[in-house]
């Protein structure tokens, strides 16, 4: 499977930056779901259909975060790309192994990140190393 129709769930709290997001990501070939604000939101939507990933914002509104929302993907062994202006060290542990990419982000940075994060071969994970 190419890029083309992988379904990419997008959580961002700022609504000029979740449409610019969706329109990078969809212009990148992706299927976005959302933007959507807040994690319930977006756990609603993970419930309601199939994902290849997601693209997360950490921080929220009213200083909630999408950490929920992280460990269901982890949960559900799904990649996820960590978009924030925060510096790495702030990022909650849950989400500091995912690839992450600092905002003020540039529109060829945030494509060449998602296509590397959600093509097929990305099927290595750095946070899914489990050696048996």
């Amino acid at each position: 499977m190419g890029l083309a129709g992988q379904r990419i769930l997008l959580v961002e709290d700022e609504y000029l930056v979740g449409e610019d997001l969706r329109y990078i990501i969809e212009q990148a070939g992706f299927q976005v779901i959302g933007p959507f604000d807040t994690s319930e939101a977006a756990l609603g939507a993970m419930d309601s259909g199939t994902l290849d990933g997601a693209v997360l914002d950490v921080r929220l509104h009213d200083n909630s975060t999408s950490v929920a929302v992280a460990r269901e993907l982890l949960l559900r062994g799904l990649p996820f790309l960590v978009l924030t202006a925060y510096e790495r060290q702030i990022v909650p542990p849950e989400m500091r192994k995912a690839p992450y990419l600092a905002k003020p982000y540039l529109r060829a940075s945030l494509v060449d990140m998602v296509s590397c994060v959600f093509t097929p071969m990305a099927s290595y994970q750095p946070w899914d190393r489990r050696i048996t």
